[in-house]
């Protein structure tokens, strides 16, 4: 297998013959127990040290009868990995002066709610803006949620839409980086397709990335496959993405080959505009309230958390059909990129496996891998100028309720979500529809456990306040406000629908 040298401008300039960094053979069988496990029938899966390439491979076959082969040069649908373009994107515009990350969105986008324009581009990108996840028009119990186009869903956005205000506490919605592409678009004046092809795609050499489902059919997508229910066929393909209810970071199209040029040039040299970009938006900023061990941070479309002595980013897409990882260890100046055809699979199996194998190369003495560094921190952080520009506030982890009592009960919200606890025999119980409430029990760092009447556990939530000490549940990385936080006094009704 050759490894590729690139230069910083995305130019190829020479094949390095060698050995793969990790086993060839015990990679390959990885690999292919993992597509035996998923609903996928091949993957691709590339490896960066510094602005060299090491690894690209491609694994298994197109299809599920085995006719054809994967190739390295197929594109895969990125889905929530693309929200890696639109952090860059954000802060490649705030170095040059378009938008600012800590002033309200509303200056950019005045035709927002009131109250939605009050978040910042900061806020939404890491899903403290207050937004619930709730669907935007009703529907009858157990029907989905209707398909709207974004422009359609940013239309019918109210001040409704929030469970608690900006800058209070993380709790996922899809409607975060709906509304921040919405902004950085207004503010450019340009559709965000186009500004993501012209700021991040085009200066990176990308020239395989598209956000249009045609042409990556066209260029060769393989199809996508999920679990089907019958025991004699178990994948059945999936339905491609429809593009026209996607937000536009949510349309990538990429290969391995393409994300690991983006990845060389944030961690050969941060000499240039999308490295920095690149770097500041992964920076571990805001944490996970419902993780009681304080582990899992949020960039600007990345994840990180720890990787032995170091931390690793994340930026991870999971839609009907597709599954992409990219796992990247800065201070190593490594990244792992692995695509599938199959949803609700990472091969994190693989991923961890090759991750670890360079880890150790690398932060060995002497290592002769392309691009090695003497010692791992001779990789510079990119200059503290460019975290100055683009200051993003990060928000405290909410103070968790290790006493939760029957004060506590009460109905509460995200959306049309609503989750109740109720007392009983002076303590608290979690009404879940069953015959009886369920058991509350109580764990270290306000984790709360419901059980039904043999033991066995039902639900687990975190309770915690907020500095301003609003009392809310955690679940599924979503908050829910006790509605009478929500209707209390100077709130603003922040809750009523």
């Amino acid at each position: 297998m050759a490894a590729i040298r690139w230069s910083l401008a995305g130019t190829l300039l020479c094949a390095l013959a060698g050995p793969l960094p990790a086993d060839a053979q015990e990679l390959g069988e990885r690999v292919r127990d993992q597509l035996v496990r998923q609903p996928a029938s091949g993957a691709v899966v590339a490896a960066v040290h510094g602005d060299s390439l090491v690894l690209l491979q491609a694994f298994g076959h197109i299809d599920q009868e085995r006719t054809r082969e994967m190739s390295v040069d197929q594109p895969f649908h990125l889905s929530g990995a693309g929200d890696a373009f639109l952090g860059a994107l954000a802060i490649r515009m705030a170095l040059e002066g378009v938008v600012e990350l800590d002033a309200p969105v509303s200056r950019w986008a005045p035709e927002l709610p009131a109250r939605v324009g009050q978040a910042t581009l900061a806020q939404l990108l890491t899903h403290t803006a207050g937004l619930d996840d709730s669907p935007l028009l009703s529907r009858r119990p157990g029907e989905p949620p209707q398909d709207l186009a974004p422009e359609r869903e940013v239309e019918l956005l109210s001040d409704h839409v929030l469970v608690t205000d900006p800058g209070m506490i993380r709790s996922d919605s899809r409607y975060n980086l709906l509304v921040a592409g919405h902004v950085l678009a207004s503010a450019a004046g340009r559709p965000l397709a186009r500004l993501l092809e012209e700021e991040v795609i085009g200066p990176a050499g990308l020239a395989e990335t598209m956000f249009d489902t045609r042409s990556a059919i066209q260029r060769g997508a393989p199809p996508g496959f999920v679990w089907s229910r019958s025991p004699d066929a178990p994948f059945e393909p999936a339905p491609l993405p429809r593009d026209e209810v996607l937000a536009a970071h949510l349309r990538g199209w990429s290969t391995g080959e393409d994300l690991a040029r983006l990845l060389t040039l944030w961690l050969g040299s941060q000499d240039n505009p999308l490295g920095r970009a690149l770097d500041v938006s992964s920076r571990p900023l805001v944490a996970d309230p419902t993780d009681p061990d304080d582990a899992l941070r949020f960039g600007l479309g990345w994840e990180s958390r720890e990787f032995g002595p170091w931390r690793e980013v994340r930026a991870v897409g999971d839609r009907a059909g597709y599954s992409a990882i990219i796992r990247v260890v800065p201070e190593l100046r490594l990244g792992v990129i692995v695509l599938a055809n199959g949803g609700t699979t990472h091969m994190t199996a693989v991923s961890s496996y090759l991750l670890e194998r360079l880890a150790g190369e690398v932060a060995a003495e002497g290592s002769d891998l392309p691009g090695a560094p003497a010692h791992p921190e001779a990789h510079a952080q990119s200059p503290a100028e460019a975290w100055d520009l683009v200051p993003i506030p990060v928000v405290p982890s909410p103070e968790p309720i290790l006493t939760p009592g029957p004060e506590h009960a009460g109905r509460y919200r995200n959306g049309s979500e609503v989750l109740v606890l109720v007392e009983a025999d002076g303590a608290l119980a979690a009404d879940m529809n069953t015959p009886e409430p369920l058991e509350i029990r109580v764990h270290d760092h306000g984790v709360l456990t419901g059980h039904i009447g043999d033991g066995r556990e039902g639900l687990r939530v975190r309770m915690v306040r907020d500095r301003e000490g609003r009392v809310y549940l955690l679940l599924r990385k979503k908050a829910f406000l006790l509605e009478e936080e929500a209707d209390g006094p100077g709130s603003q009704n922040r809750n009523s629908r």
